[in-house]
């Protein structure tokens, strides 16, 4: 029993080329070596990285003999036992079916307006004619929206803890990842396990006095509240009439945030770039911004989701033996689908490399007329990230309201990408101006 052949060089060189240029590592990888290959990766082991639409599709399908759940699990200390990221099977679908109201239909609308008043009061903060870090701005935006329509939060004073500390738990996110031993909570604020478990504590209680807040204003029938995603979860029931426990919610409210506040922001950081670097686009999205066209706005963003994508790739790991594509792969196989390559696959899309946003507009708004499972900055199946359309709708209204109150310019080169967590980010943060 083989695995598909790859580069000779040590893991600690390829994670370092990984971790300096995720975008190119795969296309080059998959280049020299063929749609199947592996790779030594720190902290994860052998990994196989295959990069075929019909692979894809089938990882999706496949969940009895393809764990998701275990393929996240270094998520674990961070977004808990309930998340959907770490769950898998029934309980994965249960908790799947009680959070999706909140993200469709109707309660999308209702967090419109919070969008896109958090969105003009970050513009109307710039500078004017100093260069400035947009993907900060874009972090700050997205936090913001997070906050307020997923917790709930709208105290100034209550949002200002939570940016604090959010802020610190993204400095010692690395320290999640870690062996057990190595990021025990003992020293206290002396080891970075201690300040990790610290940090832990201090947002778990933050998350817990909200739920029971909230809660408490909704038993005293609290109408004024802006609609917000914990209200909805609050009252949620499964087939059996069972409300989620305190601890689902909190590990649902920590996912949406990992999941939903830097991927958004540095998907919107990335879609700026690649905006202000042409000018054609640039004027077709600012006169977008200024009709209310929003299709081509969202074309813009599903442009730059393709070919920028902010998670590299999904993992799975097999529960069993499993054939793909000719190759036998023993259990416990750590699998990826590589974003970048099937994102600029010839065999799939027309121009791959070309920056087009008309193509979601002439192809079809699905896929850009694109083969199935090409394009998966938001993953497939019923792994399909449950934010999605939320997410779209954060980058569309953020594009409208900041492309029709102020005139950016680049004030740097095109970005490349650098891995920072698991978020491909540009390098130097998208330095702009504001020159009116």
């Amino acid at each position: 029993m083989s695995l598909p052949p790859g580069p000779n060089a040590p893991a600690i060189l390829q994670t370092a080329a990984l971790m300096r240029d995720p975008h190119g590592f795969f296309e080059r990888l998959h280049r020299r070596h063929g749609w199947a290959v592996t790779i030594r990766i720190l902290s994860e082991g052998r990994i196989v990285s295959v990069a075929d639409p019909d692979w894809a599709k089938a990882t999706f399908a496949n969940t009895d003999a393809l764990s998701a759940g275990q393929a996240a699990n270094t998520l674990e200390p961070i977004v808990g036992r309930y998340s959907l990221l770490t769950l898998d099977g029934s309980e994965h679908l249960r908790q799947r079916k009680l959070l999706l109201p909140p993200f469709h239909g109707d309660a999308l609308r209702g967090y419109e307006d919070t969008i896109r008043q958090i969105a003009a009061a970050e513009a109307a903060a710039w500078p004017l004619r100093t260069p400035f870090g947009l993907h900060a701005a874009m972090q700050r935006a997205t936090l913001q929206m997070i906050l307020r329509i997923v917790f709930g939060v709208d105290d100034p004073a209550l949002l200002e803890r939570f940016v604090t500390l959010q802020h610190r738990l993204v400095r010692l996110a690395n320290v999640a990842v870690l062996p057990a031993r190595l990021r025990a909570d003992v020293g206290g604020r002396a080891t970075p396990g201690g300040r990790f478990h610290a940090a832990m504590r201090e947002f778990d209680g933050l998350i817990g006095a909200q739920i029971s807040r909230r809660r408490a204003e909704m038993a005293h029938g609290d109408h004024e509240h802006a609609p917000d995603v914990l209200g909805l979860l609050l009252q949620a029931r499964d087939e059996d009439g069972t409300p989620m426990t305190d601890t689902e919610l909190r590990d649902e409210l920590v996912t949406l945030l990992v999941a939903g506040h830097e991927t958004t922001a540095t998907a919107l950081a990335w879609t700026f770039d690649l905006l202000l670097h042409d000018a054609d686009a640039l004027r077709a999205a600012t006169d977008a911004a200024r009709s209310g066209d929003g299709a081509y706005l969202e074309a813009v963003g599903k442009e730059a989701l393709r070919l920028r994508p902010v998670i590299f790739s999904h993992g799975r790991i097999t529960q069993r033996e499993v054939t793909i594509l000719g190759w036998t792969m023993p259990a416990g196989t750590r699998l990826w689908a590589p974003y970048p390559v099937l994102h600029r696959d010839p065999a799939l899309w027309d121009g791959p490399q070309d920056w087009r946003p008309e193509r979601w507009l002439d192809g079809g708004a699905t896929n850009g007329g694109a083969a199935p499972y090409s394009w998966l900055p938001f993953g497939g199946g019923v792994r399909r990230c449950i934010g999605a359309a939320f997410a779209l709708l954060e980058m569309r209204l953020l594009l409208q309201e900041v492309l029709a109150a102020v005139t950016l310019e680049a004030a740097g080169p095109p970005e490349r990408a650098v891995l920072r967590n698991v978020v491909a980010a540009p390098r130097r943060g998208v330095q702009v101006v504001r020159t009116a």
